[in-house]
């Protein structure tokens, strides 16, 4: 809803940029207590590694918490991104709050949100801006995007189409590929104008 303050949306107006951040966090906190979110946190725990890429522990033998993190891009950033999307659409009339965590939810499930497993003692350290911690995230997230891309160059891996990534009128078709060995998912484009 619109009125010569802003968009009014909920209680939230979204012409305030400090609203906008009480609204991301309020659907984040949403996000994450959702069932979804839970299945998709066991999936991403018990389909990798079971030791942390960081540190080494082994996430059994030391009792140390495994921890699913977004990244490069944080589950706020997500959350922003959709909001974002319908702010340029100006769709907030007939949009309800829990439209805009599926479309966060959906991101996590077709596998368009990226992560990395670590152990909860080596997640604060990131967290908390540990220079080590940090450089070593962003070692292992940059070899793992190199290893996937070498995989499609050498077709080890398959991609998996979906009418779900299709959006009419688009020149780009967004897709999600999988590598064989690493079990591990990206979204590709590949242009529809070949």
């Amino acid at each position: 809803m619109k009125d010569d303050e802003g968009i009014l949306w909920y209680n939230y107006n979204l012409s305030d940029s400090r609203d906008i951040v009480k609204c991301i966090k309020h659907i984040q906190k949403i996000c994450r207590s959702s069932l979804e979110y839970d299945e998709w946190q066991r999936h991403c725990k018990y389909r990798d590694a079971t030791d942390c890429p960081v540190c080494g522990d082994n996430y059994y033998e030391k009792n140390s918490k495994c921890e699913s993190h977004h990244y490069p891009k944080t589950m706020y950033e997500v959350v922003e991104e959709i909001l974002d999307e319908h702010l340029e659409k100006n769709d907030f009339d007939e949009l309800l709050g829990f439209e805009i965590c599926k479309e966060v939810m959906d991101k996590h499930q077709f596998k368009q949100v990226h992560y990395i497993n670590l152990c909860v003692h080596c997640h604060k350290k990131y967290h908390s801006g540990h220079p080590d911690v940090v450089s070593k995230i962003e070692e292992i997230f940059n070899k793992k995007i190199l290893d996937e891309k070498k995989d499609i160059v050498n077709k080890k891996s398959e991609p998996l189409f979906t009418e779900n990534f299709i959006a009419p009128g688009n020149e780009m078709c967004p897709s999600i590929v999988k590598n064989e060995n690493t079990n591990d998912f990206i979204e590709i484009d590949i242009s529809l104008n070949n």
